[in-house]
């Protein structure tokens, strides 16, 4: 189900002329990508990946925000146009935007192969990886891509089926997170867990009913922390595989977490030795 309709971003058709003539020849065709909203994740994305960001809509509301990267917008050659808020929402397909600015993105997913050698190559002594079993909502998505981002997690496994992959949702919710982490597609999770360890990755399975994570899981060089979707969980299959079974006991006797808010108590406790 799309959470918006489809924007010129996404078809990659002409913009009309009555959409496009507040600013002339400015809005004429747009390359396919999706929006980024606001100035905080715009200004994520200029930090660490502006390749990414390829235009931006700035509205007048939105003057002093763009004054604050005019300076990096043209150091990366970032194509600018202004114009109204409601123009913008217009011209996107989207019912409103939420704040003064609107970046176009070029965001992609990495093949299994690419996303492995990526991981090889990042050489760092101390590596976390975020496998994620059936994440259906894109809200979570977004949240987990954020989350694992703030803890320098460079590189996210989802499924090829019964996943949610990159929308619109997807990158509003992270908020800039994809400036910093990658996600790859994979067809097969326990194909993968078995490659991550022999790349000598230790396999963490989050469930409710795991062990705390104490000092001797803290030690680990090398983790793929696991997590599933809130109705199901880890799925059995990739739970058999787990070197490890880690969660957080309630204190109040509630049954289950959000797997964003999951993942961030778990990284937190992996991410601090």
């Amino acid at each position: 189900m799309r959470d918006r309709p489809k924007g010129p971003h996404e078809q990659g058709r002409r913009i009309p002329k009555k959409e496009r003539k507040e600013s002339g020849k400015e809005w004429e065709v747009s390359p396919k990508g999706m929006p980024i909203e606001g100035l905080a994740a715009i200004r994520e994305y200029l930090r660490f990946r502006p390749r990414v960001l390829r235009e931006i809509w700035v509205s007048s509301e939105g003057e002093a925000a763009f004054k604050s990267i005019a300076a990096e917008i043209q150091t990366h050659g970032v194509i600018v146009h202004k114009t109204d808020r409601d123009s913008i929402a217009r011209l996107w397909g989207l019912p409103q935007i939420y704040g003064p600015l609107v970046g176009l993105g070029h965001f992609k997913t990495l093949a299994e192969a690419e996303g492995l050698a990526k991981l090889k190559k990042l050489g760092r002594d101390r590596e976390i990886v975020l496998v994620l079993d059936r994440i259906q909502d894109p809200r979570n998505l977004g949240a987990l891509i954020r989350t694992a981002a703030f803890f320098d997690v460079r590189h996210i496994f989802i499924p090829e089926r019964r996943q949610v992959s990159l929308t619109p949702a997807v990158i509003a919710t992270a908020q800039g997170g994809l400036a910093i982490s990658d996600v790859t597609v994979v067809t097969n999770l326990s194909r993968l867990l078995r490659q991550l360890k022999e790349l000598s990755y230790w396999v963490i399975a989050a469930d409710m009913g795991g062990k705390p994570i104490d000092a001797s899981i803290k030690r680990l060089d090398r983790m793929a922390l696991v997590l599933g979707s809130e109705g199901d969980g880890v799925s059995k299959i990739l739970m058999d595989q787990a070197d490890v079974i880690v969660g957080q006991a309630s204190l109040s006797g509630l049954e289950s977490l959000n797997v964003s808010v999951a993942a961030g108590i778990l990284l937190a406790q992996l991410a601090n030795l």
